[in-house]
């Protein structure tokens, strides 16, 4: 495969929406910055992607919240970890905990 220039177009590229999406995950891991799909039509160059990156930086348009890596977990971590977190815990805690997942307000 032939190196791909700043100035080439996305789409003539052969590139399409499922790896635009991908492409603005990564835009937005990277840079902290929400932008949306329909730059790329605007924007199809690696170059005009790079100005819309720019602008977004100088507005302020931040993601709304980070994109966390997910750690992979081990069983017997996780559970003694768990227990370990829980048994600290006092009755009110333990009920303020289970309301806030049930409500779905922090993930298990």
């Amino acid at each position: 495969m032939e190196p791909i220039g700043r100035d080439q177009n996305y789409f003539d590229l052969g590139g399409d929406s499922s790896l635009a999406v991908h492409l603005f995950v990564q835009i937005e891991k990277t840079f902290c910055i929400k932008l949306p799909i329909f730059t790329l039509f605007e924007a199809p160059t690696i170059a005009g992607l790079a100005v819309e990156v720019q602008k977004a930086e100088a507005m302020g348009l931040k993601a709304r919240t980070p994109i966390l890596q997910r750690r992979p977990r081990t069983a017997s971590v996780s559970r003694e970890a768990l227990l370990a977190q829980l048994d600290g815990l006092s009755s009110t805690e333990l009920q303020n905990l289970l309301q806030r997942v049930t409500d779905g307000k922090q993930p298990v």
